[in-house]
């Protein structure tokens, strides 16, 4: 039931956001990153362990194909092809974000044909968690760092694809 309500969610806030379905892309890898998929951050490094209540969180991620797009607001990711919405409860392991105003967004791209780079929140110039990771089929394992604070925060991460669009 938890799993229902929480892809319930995200699948309201991409409604909610106007992302469309994806518009199919000339290479065969882009579309390698589409759909949602289950996410699993486990923190392994934090110096406040005050702040982290829990050692992981799990959530969601709903990732679609676009152009790619060359933003200076982007500080993470250079020209990313892909673009997405999440859910996940990180104020579970300390990190609070100010409401966003569009929601909470990703910016992704394939740098390699195995090669992954998401970034949450890549407008911020403090507080970005970065995960890069590499992508086996329908699963995506790697690290991840939280950017630009004095108390670092990092971990590995797992995601599973649980449907495309």
């Amino acid at each position: 039931m938890r799993q229902q309500v929480s892809l319930l969610a995200v699948t309201g806030l991409i409604a909610c956001l106007g992302i469309a379905r994806p518009t199919p892309m000339a290479s065969s890898f882009d579309e390698g990153l589409t759909g949602v998929w289950r996410v699993v951050l486990r923190v392994e490094q934090s110096l406040d362990s005050s702040a982290t209540r829990f050692s992981r969180v799990e959530g969601f991620v709903a990732i679609t194909v676009h152009e790619p797009v060359k933003s200076d607001a982007l500080l993470h990711i250079a020209q990313p092809s892909h673009y997405g919405v999440y859910a996940l409860p990180l104020e579970r392991i300390g990190i609070v974000y100010p409401r966003p105003t569009q929601g909470p967004i990703l910016a992704a791209r394939e740098e390699l044909s195995d090669s992954v780079s998401i970034v949450l929140q890549p407008e911020l110039p403090h507080g970005a968690i970065v995960m890069r990771g590499l992508r086996l089929g329908d699963t995506i394992s790697g690290s991840w760092v939280l950017t630009g604070y004095v108390s670092p925060m990092s971990g590995s991460f797992s995601m599973r694809r649980v449907t495309e669009f």
